[in-house]
C-alpha cells in the first residue's frame, strides 16, 4: 500500500504548478518549520472547513529534486482536527513509514496521510492538494469514495523573537528630584558668583 500511496501522490503532482508563491522561499538555515493547512470538503455529508498543521526539522532538506519528510528523518509532527476529533501521526494506517510531507526543489507539494476505520469513520486521505473520504476499512477504497475536498497549505511565519527587557526607570513614580539642565546649572553658578561679589562689596561699603 505504501508504494501505491507514494505513486498516487507523485502522479498527481508531477505536472502541477507550485501550491502558492509563499512556498517559493525555501528555508536556508536549520530550523523547525511549520505549515498550516485547511481542508475544504465540497461534497457529501461533511461539508465544511477543517484545519491542522505539521512541523519538521528542515535541516534534512537539500532543496534539490524530490524529497520526503517523515518522522524518522525530519522529526515530523502533525495535528488535524476533523469532525471534532484530533488526529496525529500515530493514526496513520502505515505509521511510522507514513505520513510524509513531499517537496520538489524545496517547494511543498503536500501531505500523504491516510486514516481508516476504526480510528476514523469516515476514513480520510490526504493526497497532496486532494482530500478524499471513504467508509470502508480497505485503504484503497478510502480515497476512491465519492466525497471529496481540497487542501490548502501555507507557511507559518516564525514567532517574533522577544526583544531585550527594558530597564525600569526608578524615577517614573516622580520620587526623584529633578536634575537641572546644563544651561540652568550654568546660570545658577553665575548667579551665585554675582551674589558673592555683591556681598563682598556690601561689606566694604558697610565698613
Amino acid at each position: 500500500m505504501a508504494n501505491a500511496t507514494l505513486t498516487t501522490l507523485i502522479g498527481v503532482v508531477a505536472g502541477a504548478v507550485t501550491l502558492s508563491p509563499v512556498m517559493d522561499i525555501a528555508p536556508v538555515q536549520a530550523a523547525t518549520i511549520t505549515y498550516n493547512f485547511e481542508v475544504t470538503v465540497t461534497e457529501g455529508n461533511y461539508l465544511g472547513k477543517y484545519n491542522g498543521n505539521f512541523s519538521f526539522d528542515n535541516s534534512v532538506l537539500t532543496n534539490r529534486g524530490d524529497e520526503t519528510i517523515t518522522q524518522a528523518n525530519g522529526n515530523l509532527s502533525l495535528l488535524f482536527t476533523f469532525l471534532n476529533q484530533t488526529y496525529t501521526l500515530q493514526d496513520e494506517l502505515e505509521f511510522p513509514a507514513y505520513p510524509g510531507a513531499y517537496f520538489r526543489n524545496g517547494q511543498l507539494l503536500g501531505l500523504s496521510y491516510l486514516v481508516v476505520p476504526p480510528k476514523s469513520n469516515p476514513g480520510f486521505f490526504f493526497n497532496g492538494e486532494i482530500f478524499s473520504l471513504g467508509h470502508r476499512l480497505d485503504s484503497r477504497n478510502v480515497y476512491e469514495g465519492n466525497e471529496f475536498g481540497s487542501v490548502t497549505y501555507w507557511l507559518k511565519p516564525p514567532d517574533p523573537s522577544p526583544g531585550p527587557t527594558p530597564t525600569p526607570n526608578p524615577c517614573d513614580d516622580g520620587s526623584c528630584a529633578a536634575v537641572p539642565e546644563p544651561s540652568d546649572l550654568a546660570g545658577s553658578i553665575a548667579s551665585l558668583g554675582l551674589l558673592g561679589l555683591g556681598l563682598r562689596r556690601r561689606r566694604k561699603v558697610t565698613r
